[in-house]
């Protein structure tokens, strides 16, 4: 049984409660492609091919503000290829 009562910042002053969850498995995971889409930010040079307008400086990984951590990366949205 989940513990999970409220998600988000505001949670302290009552928002964000969950009403219900629900939880299914995928076939394929769909964290980091979805039918060749990036759903987050992905490091350009793990790639195969990619679009060049969503080509940014950006975090892939937290922390965010760390300059460790940017690179040119595929922004969520991008087409890709990995």
């Amino acid at each position: 049984m989940c513990q999970v009562r409220h998600l988000g910042k505001k949670r302290e002053v009552g928002g964000g409660e969950v009403a219900s969850m629900k939880v299914t498995r995928l076939r394929n995971d769909e964290s980091i492609t979805k039918d060749g889409v990036a759903m987050r930010s992905i490091p350009s040079n793990m790639l195969k091919s990619f679009e060049d307008i969503h080509v940014i400086l950006m975090a892939y990984r937290f922390p965010s503000w760390d300059n460790a951590n940017i690179c040119l990366c595929v922004a969520p949205g991008g087409k890709c290829e990995i």
